[in-house]
């Protein structure tokens, strides 16, 4: 069969051309959002205006007493509000420095944008009710922590059995998993990162009886967010442990070390680092490691 190429023949009049007297809207010019002047540094935990900032051209130092120190920039809050984390107790920076910034001292997370997540539940899993139930008590869990990204955007979780918007994390059975099989763990979350922002995520479960223990399932979700594992001998056992407990209510109430980093996972952009007691979110977005592919148990 022969392909007809066929020509379009733009005519003049038609097309803003010399002849026909046609006449062009110019396209309207879109207006920067202006940098705020300062930031406003609040307590994540009660939304208080703790500490002082420190100002020098766009690039701005928060400190408080009892958190961590935030170095950051006017262009990342442009909202005037930076988001500051408790550095105390259970909440100490090397508590939370394992959880949050478990990928060589960065955190690992979604784009500091977004404001939807959905867990898309593949065939494998779709169709069993208690392991549906699991995901739902889940996302449940997650909508009532009330999350909010950089920009004060609420944060929304769903479950989906296809598609999804914002980020996307898939989850399914496979026994014969290589980091199943490899681990002989009974759950694994693996990520696609570019420069410590989650591009891709899965979560893999060794069984779909794996796939209906509440907690373990909220474990692999939260994995799924950008959160590693808690210390055991600073926090106490916990929800994100890293050995996976059936006790209901480590979910039904969870530990503050939990919650409130829960609640900075989506306020801070990813590949931030720590150093010490300070976390450095300038230039995240570029620092830090190329193309990765991540694991977790």
């Amino acid at each position: 069969m022969k392909r007809l190429s066929l020509s379009l023949v733009c005519l003049l009049a038609a097309c803003g051309g010399s002849g026909g007297g046609s006449t062009t809207t110019p396209s309207p010019v879109s207006t920067p959002t202006p940098l705020p002047s300062n930031l406003t540094g609040r307590s994540v935990e009660t939304d208080a205006v703790v500490g002082t900032s420190a100002v020098s051209g766009t690039e701005v130092t928060l400190t408080a007493s009892g958190f961590l120190t935030l170095q950051t920039s006017l262009s990342l809050h442009t909202n005037g509000v930076a988001y500051l984390r408790p550095s105390t107790g259970e909440m100490s920076a090397s508590a939370v420095a394992p959880f949050v910034f478990w990928n060589a001292e960065r955190s690992v997370g979604w784009p500091a944008s977004t404001t939807t997540m959905t867990y898309v539940l593949e065939a494998s899993i779709s169709g069993d009710a208690a392991a549906v139930a699991a995901v739902d008590s889940t996302v449940a869990k997650l909508n009532s922590l009330g999350m909010a990204n950089v920009n004060g955007q609420r944060v929304t979780f769903a479950r989906a059995s296809s598609g999804g918007s914002g980020g996307v994390c898939s989850l399914r059975v496979d026994a014969a998993d290589a980091d199943i099989v490899r681990s002989n763990l009974p759950g694994w979350t693996r990520y696609l990162l570019s420069g410590g922002v989650i591009t891709s995520c899965v979560t893999i479960f060794r069984t779909i009886e794996d796939a209906r223990i509440l907690t373990l399932v909220a474990h692999e979700m939260i994995h799924g967010i950008g959160l590693g594992h808690t210390v055991p001998a600073i926090s106490g056992v916990t929800l994100m442990s890293p050995t996976i407990t059936t006790n209901r209510s480590l979910f039904d109430g969870l530990d503050r070390v939990v919650a409130t980093n829960l609640s900075m996972a989506f306020r801070r952009r990813p590949n931030t680092l720590l150093t010490g007691s300070t976390e450095d979110e300038r230039g995240a977005s570029a620092a830090g490691f190329g193309l990765q592919e991540l694991g977790i148990h």
